[in-house]
């Protein structure tokens, strides 16, 4: 038995047959004469239509086909293009030296780059690589026959997971990053993934073994022993049997507490109902914006309907979010030197009316067929919520009069997510029935520091006490107006963080699939008596570090 620790993508325990998809790195030719350049142009631009044109992956669900077809959207890069065909014009390079030394230099840019999302990038670019190098030098397909195994493989795509997501039961790769595309298809399809630079590709292949893939303690058993195998056998046995908690749940103190999905597509609000989610909590509608065409109001509005249609629990649709990290083929803004300060979320709405307007219409539509509510991003004054919502007014008045049904009593809601909506929210609150805390930009916002920074993530915290007051004091307002909060950043999703937030008020956790049940279980194990004192503290937290200590000695 050999053991390995990596990282882990997505949680989960699992036990079974490895499949080692691997591929021999053939000789690249380097160097070309004149007369070889035109060929080599050719094999470049008929390598490019088969990806642009033939190898396009098609789906019902836009948001997923954008996500399996990213590396096609990387390829259609005029620097990208231009680069690979200088090499072979002007320093006779072969097409495959070519590409080697093209995504080379993308990848080491991109590495220079603060931003961990867009380094993770170049795991992206790296699987593209292999998958032209493959092409180009005639390797065959690899077959798997296996009918449910682990997949082991040193690059991960998104095509990769779609291929196989009905037999996959975990993933081991040796590339990868926590952001990077095909991350986030596993870990929202719920696959469990670890992955592992410390293996060795070339001596697994072609061997026949068991592993163990235990992503809670980001360790990987190869040819476990009998007494590991009967430790996990029982483990998953024991854990198969935990009650899947279909309900809202509640403290020990009889509070009902609800947990919700945040999710971008119809297939990942399926798995979160598979899940016993309470609802949606925040539908992203980005997706929509992705593409350089616009979506059609009829289009936008089947969308909505499906998931309206698939349950009767509340679905919050966010109108969409873009500009800063954000960026979309459809939307063209400027650039700006501080984007996180600029056009974003609710200030693009008026230079994208008619967008806007397509968009809502699509919404209030949809509402005719189940519990959806509205909610708007970005907001920092009193202006922009009345504003928005006379603008929902006339298209009420509208679909009245062209006889189209609605929702006449449908929820309209603020995310809370600048400094200004904190301060000015006994103002907001009289113009709202709901407010989701996204804690993402609040964070960012309330201490000055870039999120996607690495060199800021030590002062990036969400335990600070200028966070925790504020979200005390938008909770506070709220409840003595009888409205509820929800939180959807990636803070409601911290296990660590539960109790925190139960004190602080939170009535609805909006998380991601694969702790959807995790928090449950600690909402339903919380005994506010343990805590009689934490309102005594709250204002004498000096630091992140005091608060978590407050937790820690509990």
């Amino acid at each position: 038995m050999r053991i390995y620790n990596g990282f882990s993508v997505s949680n989960g325990i699992v036990y079974g047959k490895v499949v080692t998809l691997f591929y021999e790195k053939n000789f690249i030719q380097d160097k070309i004469s004149d007369n070889e350049k035109e060929r080599e142009i050719i094999r470049f631009e008929n390598l490019l239509s088969s990806y642009l044109e033939v190898d396009r992956v098609k789906v019902d669900d836009k948001k997923l086909e954008n996500l399996l077809n990213v590396h096609i959207e990387l390829i259609d890069d005029p620097f990208l293009k231009d680069t690979v065909k200088n090499k072979i014009l002007i320093e006779n390079k072969s097409l495959e030296k070519a590409i080697e030394e093209t995504f080379g230099h993308i990848c080491f840019e991109l590495n220079n780059l603060d931003s961990d999302y867009m380094r993770d990038r170049i795991y992206d670019y790296i699987s593209i690589q292999d998958e032209f190098i493959r092409d180009l030098t005639s390797d065959e397909e690899i077959e798997i026959y296996e009918n449910k195994f682990i997949l082991f493989t040193e690059n991960l795509s998104p095509k990769i997971i779609e291929k196989y997501k009905e037999r996959l039961i975990a993933i081991v790769s040796k590339n990868g990053g926590r952001t990077s595309h095909a991350s986030l298809y596993a870990k929202n399809l719920q696959i469990p993934y670890i992955i592992c630079d410390s293996l060795d590709f070339q001596e697994l292949k072609n061997k026949n073994f068991d592993c163990i893939l235990d992503c809670n303690q980001e360790k990987i058993f190869l040819n476990p022993d009998d007494e590991t195998i009967n430790i996990y056998k029982k483990l998953l046995k024991s854990s198969q049997k935990e009650f899947l908690d279909k309900n809202i749940v509640r403290t020990k103190n009889n509070r009902y507490v609800r947990v919700c999905s945040n999710i971008s597509s119809f297939e990942e609000f399926e798995v979160s109902l598979k899940n016993g989610t309470d609802g949606c909590g925040l539908f992203r509608t980005e997706f929509l914006y992705m593409s350089s065409e616009s979506p059609t109001e009829e289009y936008q509005f089947k969308i909505f309907k499906k998931l309206a249609q698939s349950t009767d629990k509340p679905i919050v649709i966010r109108t969409f979010d873009i500009g800063a990290d954000k960026k979309s083929k459809f939307f063209r803004l400027d650039e700006e030197k501080n984007p996180f300060l600029g056009l974003r979320g609710f200030r693009i709405y008026k230079e994208f009316y008619k967008e806007l307007r397509k968009h809502l219409r699509a919404i209030l539509r949809a509402s005719a067929f189940g519990n959806i509510k509205i909610m708007i991003p970005m907001i920092t004054t009193l202006d922009e919520v009345l504003w928005i919502k006379n603008e929902i007014l006339k298209i009420k008045d509208e679909l009245r009069e062209e006889k189209i049904d609605f929702d006449e009593n449908i929820e309209f809601g603020i995310m809370i997510e600048t400094p200004a909506s904190v301060f000015l929210f006994d103002i907001l609150v009289k113009e709202v029935d709901f407010v989701s805390i996204g804690t993402n930009d609040l964070v960012q916002y309330m201490l000055a520091c870039d999120r996607e920074n690495s060199k800021m993530q030590q002062l990036y915290d969400c335990y600070d006490p200028s966070v925790i007051r504020s979200i005390h004091r938008v909770v506070d307002i709220a409840h003595r107006n009888g409205k509820i909060v929800s939180m959807c950043g990636n803070f409601a999703s911290e296990l660590d963080a539960v109790e925190l937030l139960i004190l602080l008020g939170i009535d609805e956790f909006s998380v991601t699939n694969d702790v959807l049940q995790k928090i449950k279980k600690k909402i339903k194990l919380f005994d506010h008596n343990n805590y009689l004192d934490f309102f005594d503290n709250i204002n004498k937290f000096k630091t992140g570090r005091s608060v978590i200590n407050y937790f820690d000695n509990k």
